[in-house]
């Protein structure tokens, strides 16, 4: 399994040395990718335990072309390959693995992509054109998915 792990927003400089310390808090989660992903909307990190492509192009996180959506994936999406059949038959996806469909379905249904998913998983979006971050996990919770929300520093929606 993988891990993410992240902070939002940004407080101050020392957020990497908080970050890194999350990250290795969970380092047995995932050997063969770590990760540390910054942008205006938190630090972000996160480990890969590579299963279904084991190759680099499935490293996280997967990117949008326009570099505005950011998507950190732990578990596996059952019904991967007959979506991007059916909602992306002309598209070259550049991994083999079943995370990287989450950001095309995410791009093209938004949250209502989790209509679609057949699977178990925690999941980060990191939306920098609405400013939001969202975070998912399977309808039973198989995977694991914890938060602390602190209402005095962030504008709740």
């Amino acid at each position: 399994m993988c891990g993410i792990a992240g902070i939002s927003p940004l407080e101050n400089d020392q957020d990497i040395v908080v970050i890194k310390k999350m990250v290795n808090s969970i380092c047995h989660r995932g050997p063969d990718q770590e990760n540390i992903f910054k942008n205006r909307l938190g630090i972000f990190g996160f480990l890969r335990l590579k299963i279904i492509d084991l190759s680099e192009k499935s490293n996280q996180p997967f990117i949008s072309e326009n570099q505005k959506i950011q998507i950190f994936y732990n578990g596996e999406i059952y019904n991967y390959k007959e979506l991007k059949e059916a909602y992306f038959p002309n598209l070259k996806f550049k991994s083999d693995g079943d995370g990287e469909i989450i950001l095309y379905l995410y791009e093209k249904f938004g949250m209502n992509f989790l209509d679609k998913v057949k699977g178990m998983f925690s999941i980060s979006i990191i939306d920098s054109r609405k400013k939001k971050i969202f975070l998912v996990r399977d309808r039973c919770g198989i995977n694991p998915l914890y938060y602390k929300f602190n209402k005095n520093k962030l504008d709740v929606c």
